[in-house]
């Protein structure tokens, strides 16, 4: 690649990426290590899948920002086969699935735990499957988008996300008042040498992670309903008139596998906020789910 290819801002944005990439698998490795084994077995499965969820998204997420990619318009950063517009879409499926598996273990362990409400846990349940199910309907979409170009796919997948975190939302409420009440009891079961740090129990961790995913929802929902969903919509309108054709579908695969189309500022545009704000939380998110035995609530 030519060297005027790189402006000072490209590679300041770059190496910021790969820096915190390196950081975010540096602290993976830590935690990994360090752990301590849970000593009750029934958090067990919970800790087990949520360290190894988080270390999967962890590494995917080192790879995408090695070799950036913006793939419904088929933007690289770098112009060779490690940047193939079908491996992200692949990454990036196993990446998201990884998260929301998490967020659904988190929330199903949570109201199993909380003693009040204990009636909706069927309910928790059946909302954490939806919910899986429903993204995985939706990186089905993406795929398909991303193969045949047409922005319409995009747009149901987008919808679909909308839709798995609405239905999430009334579950984040629940955990949130659940919690709240949970929380003064679990801090008098305590024992005074216990007060101080590790008084923090699993409630109040779970409070945390209610809050974080209502305020989440509240925002996020909307944002995608009012501006993302009809954005996409209004770019395959856009298709539409200027006679672009989808591409087929066998097409599509060998044309994703081994066409790109490097572009710096274009992609700059597209991504600049997703990826520094993606890198921001990354290092704290894993290090929230990975020390489970705070979310464990006892008694």
């Amino acid at each position: 690649m030519a060297q005027t290819a790189w402006p000072a801002w490209a590679l300041a944005w770059y190496s910021f990426l790969c820096s915190m990439a390196l950081l975010n698998l540096c602290l993976a490795l830590f935690l990994l290590r360090c752990g301590k084994p849970s000593e009750d077995a029934r958090p067990y499965w919970y800790r087990f899948s949520l360290r190894w969820l988080g270390a999967v998204y962890i590494l995917v997420v080192a790879y995408r920002s090695v070799f950036p990619a913006d793939y419904p318009h088929r933007y690289v950063f770098w112009d060779n086969m490690m940047s193939s517009i079908l491996i992200h879409r692949a990454c990036a499926t196993v990446e998201e699935l990884a998260w929301v598996l998490q967020i659904a273990i988190i929330q199903s362990f949570c109201a199993a735990q909380v003693r009040q409400g204990r009636a909706c846990l069927p309910v928790v349940l059946a909302t954490s499957i939806c919910m899986v199910l429903i993204i995985v309907v939706a990186e089905c979409f993406s795929f398909t988008g991303t193969i045949t170009q047409a922005f319409c796919w995009f747009a149901l997948e987008e919808t679909c996300w909308a839709i798995a975190f609405a239905i999430g939302l009334p579950v984040y409420v629940h955990l949130l008042f659940a919690t709240y009440r949970r929380s003064p009891e679990c801090h008098c079961k305590k024992q005074r040498a216990e007060v101080g740090r590790e008084a923090t129990c699993g409630c109040f961790t779970g409070l945390h992670f209610a809050i974080a995913l209502t305020i989440f929802c509240l925002g996020y929902v909307p944002y995608m309903a009012a501006v993302d969903v009809p954005s996409y919509w209004e770019a395959y309108d856009a298709q539409k008139l200027e006679g672009i054709e989808p591409n087929g579908f066998k097409q599509g695969q060998v044309l994703g596998a081994t066409v790109s189309v490097f572009r710096v500022r274009g992609f700059w545009r597209a991504f600049t906020g997703l990826w520094w704000g993606f890198h921001a939380f990354v290092g704290f998110r894993f290090c929230s789910k990975v020390h489970t035995r705070e979310l464990y609530m006892p008694g």
